[in-house]
Formats: structure tokens, sequence, C-alpha cells
């Protein structure tokens, strides 16, 4: 999955680059457009809690040029996975997400195993 995000002015810090913050939303942003996906091809609510999530920044992000956020699914198991995300400013790589999150059961409000309609919903868009 990609993303191609505007940089805009109000995501400009007064250093002249873009705050730390704005690329956790962008990052976050682009993992719930994911889920929405999941939620459509399943009609069943899927609300996965993060239990962990790393963000690097290896360069600033500038305001001359949009960013591309390229999102992976890099680890399956029993009742977690592991999405990692890259984003990039004129192809250089500024900063890279890795998030684990588990299966939610809302009802139950348990950690529930990982059926097999939504490996097969990963299969399709990863």
């Amino acid at each position: 999955m990609e993303s191609t995000i505007a940089v805009e002015k109000g995501d400009v810090n007064l250093a002249g680059h873009v705050d730390n913050v704005v690329l956790y939303r962008w990052f976050n942003d682009q993992r719930l457009t994911l889920f929405d996906d999941i939620i459509q091809r399943r009609a069943k609510a899927f609300v996965p809690p993060y239990v962990k999530t790393e963000l690097q920044f290896k360069r600033e992000v500038f305001d001359h040029e949009a960013v591309n956020i390229e999102l992976e699914l890099s680890h399956i198991g029993n009742r977690s996975f592991q999405l990692y995300q890259v984003l990039r400013q004129d192809g250089d790589i500024c900063a890279t997400c890795e998030t684990v999150a588990v299966n939610f059961c809302t009802e139950t409000q348990e950690v529930i195993a990982i059926d097999e309609s939504l490996k097969t919903v990963f299969a399709e868009l990863f």
C-alpha cells in the first residue's frame, strides 16, 4: 500500500522542517486507511490496538515536495501482526515505523486469534 501526502504549511515548525509529531499522524492515518479497507472487505468490526510503535527518524522532511509512504505487512502471528512503513521525500528515506497490533474483540474486550478470513484479507491487500 502506498500513499502520497502533500506537506501543508501548518505541518512545518519554526526550524523550517515538518514537525516530528506530524510524521506520527501521517503513519497512523495510513494505518487507519488500511483498517477501513479491512472493515469494508469483511463487513465486520476491526479495531486492532497497537501494542508497540517504533518510529525512527532518518532525516528532516521539508515543505518543497510531497512525501510518499509505503506500508507492508511484515509479520502475521496467531493473535498479532506487524506493519512496516517507510516515509520518503525526494527518494530519500526520512523515517521508518514498525507497529505491532493485536486482533481485538470489541464485544468481549479480549485479544483473539487471527482467523482465516482476516488472513485472506491481508493476503488480498498485500
